[in-house]
C-alpha cells in the first residue's frame, strides 16, 4: 500500500512538473514571437568590451572534483579570437544600462568532413549572466542573432557541446523547440586530464623527438593524409607551425618514428597566456590535502594549487597517429610525460567513437564528460554529421 500511494504521488509530481515546463516553453516561445525585448539589445562585441566580460565567464564554476573557473585574462575578447580562423562574439545588453546580461561565441574553423575541408561554426559560448537569466527568451534569441552573423561566412556545418550542468542554457537543448533550433545529437566526448612526469619505460626501434622547422612539409603530408580519413578534424597549414596561435609554433609539436617512418605526432600547446582554468575553492578535506600537496610528487602526482592559482595545463592538440595504432599512441602519450616540463597537467579531448579513446582513458587523472551536437537552423531533423565518426572535438 506505502509503494503503490508513492507510485501516485511520483506521478503526480511528473505531471505536474511537465505542465509546468510546458507552461514555461509556452511563455519563452509567445516573448520571442511577440518580439519582448525592449529592455535588452544585441550588438557585436569589441575588444573594449574584453575585461567586461571576465566577470561573466567567471560567474561560472566547473562541475568537477575541484572546483574551476575557466577565464581568459587578460582580455576575453582576444582570448576568443585566438580559438579559429574568424570569431563572431556577440553581446546581450540592457537597454537602459548598457550592462552586459548575455554572451555569444562562435568560432569558425576549416575543417575536414567527407575527405573534404569545410567551413564549420563552432557555438563555443551562448550563456546568461546570473543576474539575467530568467530572461531565457533572450538565449533563442542570441542563436539567431549569430546565425545571421554566420550567413555570410559560407559555413556548411553547426556544432556545439553540452557538459550536462544545469544551467538556463542547457536546458532548452535538452528537447525540440519551435523557437529554437534543433540540436541533432552526434557522439558523447570527454576531457582527460593527465598526469605527466617520469617514465623510465622504453620502446626499441620507435624515436620521438621534439619537431623542427625542416619537418614541415613531412608533418603537413602526415596531417592531410590523417585529415582526410577522419571527421570534424583540423586542416592544417604551415601557418598553424609560425605562431598563427599564440602559444603554438613547430617546436611544440613532437613526433615519433617507427624506425624511419613517421607513425605519429602531435602538439603540447600551452594556451595560459589568455586562458586559465582557475581554483575557485576547496571544501575542509580538499584545502588540507592542497596544504601537504606539495609530497604528492613524490609518488608521480602532481601538486595541487592554491585558490586563485591557475592550474599547469597544456592540452594536446592535433593527435594524427598512422591507422589510429592504439599501442603507436600509447608510446606517444608515454614519451609525452617525460617532455613536458613547462606544465603538471595534460588535457586530452576525444570523442567517445575516437579509436584512440580507450588509450587516452588509461592516462587519466580526472575527466569531464560531455555531448557533441550538430545544430540545425533550417529545422531539417536531420544532420548529414549524423553517419560521421567525428573523431575529433579540439
Amino acid at each position: 500500500m506505502h509503494y503503490a500511494l508513492v507510485e501516485v504521488v511520483n506521478a503526480i509530481k511528473n505531471v505536474v512538473i511537465k505542465k509546468s515546463d510546458r507552461k514555461k516553453s509556452d511563455r519563452i516561445g509567445a516573448m520571442m514571437m511577440s518580439g519582448k525585448n525592449s529592455k535588452f539589445y544585441f550588438e557585436y562585441a569589441s575588444k573594449t568590451d574584453g575585461t567586461s566580460l571576465l566577470e561573466l565567464l567567471e560567474e561560472k564554476v566547473l562541475d568537477t572534483m575541484i572546483p574551476l573557473v575557466c577565464t581568459r585574462v587578460p582580455n576575453a575578447y582576444l582570448s576568443y579570437s585566438f580559438e579559429g580562423e574568424k570569431t563572431i562574439l556577440a553581446l546581450c545588453k540592457e537597454s537602459k544600462t548598457g550592462e552586459i546580461a548575455g554572451l555569444g561565441v562562435c568560432i569558425i574553423k576549416t575543417l575536414y568532413v567527407n575527405g573534404q575541408r569545410e567551413k564549420v561554426g563552432y557555438f563555443e559560448e551562448v550563456r546568461l549572466k546570473k543576474a539575467y537569466q530568467e530572461n531565457q527568451f533572450l538565449i533563442p534569441q542570441m542563436y539567431q542573432f549569430l546565425y545571421n552573423a554566420c550567413k555570410e561566412e559560407d559555413i556548411s556545418y553547426y556544432i556545439t557541446n553540452k557538459t550536462g550542468e544545469k544551467t538556463p542554457e542547457e536546458e532548452l537543448l535538452g528537447r525540440k523547440r519551435s523557437y529554437m533550433p534543433d540540436f541533432i545529437y552526434l557522439d558523447d566526448y570527454e576531457l582527460f586530464i593527465c598526469k605527466v612526469g617520469i617514465n623510465f619505460k622504453t620502446f626499441p626501434g620507435y624515436t620521438f623527438r621534439q619537431a623542427q622547422k625542416e619537418d614541415a612539409q613531412e608533418l603537413l603530408a602526415f596531417y592531410k593524409k590523417t585529415g582526410q580519413a577522419h571527421d570534424i578534424y583540423p586542416y592544417i597549414n604551415k601557418k598553424v607551425f609560425k605562431n598563427q596561435y599564440p602559444g603554438l609554433d613547430i617546436q611544440d609539436f613532437y613526433v615519433l618514428y617507427k624506425d624511419e617512418e613517421l607513425v605519429g605526432c602531435g602538439a603540447i600547446w600551452d594556451q595560459r597566456s589568455y586562458k586559465q582554468y582557475v581554483v575557485k575553492h576547496y571544501d575542509l578535506w580538499m584545502g588540507l590535502l592542497q596544504i601537504v600537496s606539495p609530497i604528492f610528487n613524490l609518488v608521480g602526482l602532481p601538486k595541487m594549487p592554491a585558490v586563485d592559482e591557475a592550474l599547469a595545463i597544456n592540452k594536446l592538440a592535433f593527435i594524427a597517429m598512422q591507422d589510429n595504432d592504439e599501442k603507436v599512441f600509447e608510446i606517444f602519450l608515454t614519451h609525452l610525460q617525460k617532455v613536458a616540463p613547462k606544465c603538471e597537467l595534460l588535457a586530452i579531448e576525444l570523442s567517445a567513437k575516437h579509436p584512440l579513446f580507450e588509450t587516452a582513458k588509461k592516462f587519466k587523472l580526472l575527466s569531464q564528460k560531455g555531448k557533441l551536437y550538430s545544430i540545425d537552423f533550417e529545422k531539417q531533423g536531420v544532420s548529414d554529421l549524423q553517419d560521421k565518426k567525428v573523431y575529433i572535438v579540439n
